[in-house]
Order: structure tokens, then sequence, then C-alpha cells
């Protein structure tokens, strides 16, 4: 059986072994961070159009106006589809995790 040092069997192989992790682990949340930057970085000018073509729908002006009317919107929507938006945010968000 080996014995060396640094071997994952010895306290400096484990220290090693976990400092990997943990660098694999920083490195996956950069990329995840990374993600979801490109999908709101995508997102947005659709969003912003959306809320454009709202606002002059019912007749806002400001950012602030226009998200309180949209969450008025969007609540009524959930209660004619029988399912608030919490919940179809929740779904989504298990969605988009195994992915």
């Amino acid at each position: 059986m080996p014995t060396g040092l640094g071997g994952p069997w010895h306290a400096s192989g484990g220290q090693v072994q976990r400092a990997n992790l943990r660098q694999q682990t920083v490195g996956l949340q950069r990329l995840r961070a990374g993600q979801h930057a490109g999908s709101l970085r995508k997102l947005m000018p659709s969003l912003a159009g959306y809320l454009v073509g709202f606002a002059a729908l019912v007749g806002t002006y400001d950012i602030e106006d226009t998200l309180t009317a949209v969450g008025r919107h969007l609540h009524d929507d959930g209660v004619r589809r029988s399912v608030a938006f919490a919940e179809r945010v929740r779904r989504r968000r298990l969605e988009t995790a195994f992915r």
C-alpha cells in the first residue's frame, strides 16, 4: 500500500482534495453567474419592448407605475389561470435547475 505524502489517505492529500472541490464549486458558481447574465442580456430587449407596449395600453408613463400595473394584471391572470405567479416562478426554477 503506497505511503507517500500527498495521497488521498494522507492529511495533506485530503486538504488538496478539499481545495480542488472548493475551486470546482467556485468555477461552477462563476459559470452559472455567466449563464444568468447572458440570459438576462437576451431577455431584456424583449421584456422592455413588452413593457413599453403594456404601458401604452394601460396608460402608464414611468417604470414604477408600469410595474405596479403589471403586478395587478399578473395577479388577475393568476386568478384566471388558477395558478399564482409565485407558483409559476417556482415551477420554472425547478425546470431550469436540471438543465
